[in-house]
């Protein structure tokens, strides 16, 4: 077996789940095909901060994303009719942290945002839906990528703002 590094496939270790002895680990294998942020954070191509921050982002949007449908599919058909229900608090502090991320992104941050944590866009497929191609496009991309992952790690409260 050679030691070619295969794309999208990371191995890491983590705590056995049928261990006799706490403490004791597995090597296991995991694929970052669709995830482009795991993918960079295990090339050491973001920092955990940035990481951390990505991944809050992804789970605001997933809380905004899970919302209850208007309709009670569990009623009966005759008494589908909407019925008022409450916002939970979880979805307002995360549509409040959303608001306040592409409020500090901006325009072309939140697109650039949007487009690799939650779309799962490569670097590459940035550029390509930016009518752009080429390596300086792509790193250019990741260059602006990694901004916006500090702008929401300020966000977030992941790092606080440097006196640069």
């Amino acid at each position: 077996m050679s030691n070619a590094v295969v794309p999208f496939i990371i191995y890491t270790d983590v705590d056995d789940p049928y261990a006799l002895e706490p403490g004791e680990k597995i090597r296991v294998s995991r694929s970052t095909r669709d995830d482009p942020l795991g993918d960079m954070y295990e090339r050491k191509m973001v920092t955990e901060f940035q990481f951390h921050a990505g991944r809050a982002f992804q789970d605001d949007f997933e809380t905004i994303q899970s919302r209850p449908q208007a309709i009670d599919l569990s009623q009966p058909f005759v008494d589908r009719s909407f019925k008022a229900r409450g916002i939970s608090e979880a979805y307002s502090k995360a549509f409040d942290r959303l608001n306040a991320a592409h409020a500090a992104l901006g325009q072309i941050g939140s697109a650039l945002a949007q487009d690799v944590l939650i779309d799962s866009k490569t670097r590459k497929q940035v550029a390509a839906a930016r009518g752009l191609e080429g390596k300086r496009w792509e790193e250019y991309f990741g260059m602006r990528f990694r901004e916006c992952l500090d702008c929401l790690a300020l966000v977030y409260g992941f790092s606080m703002e440097s006196g640069r």
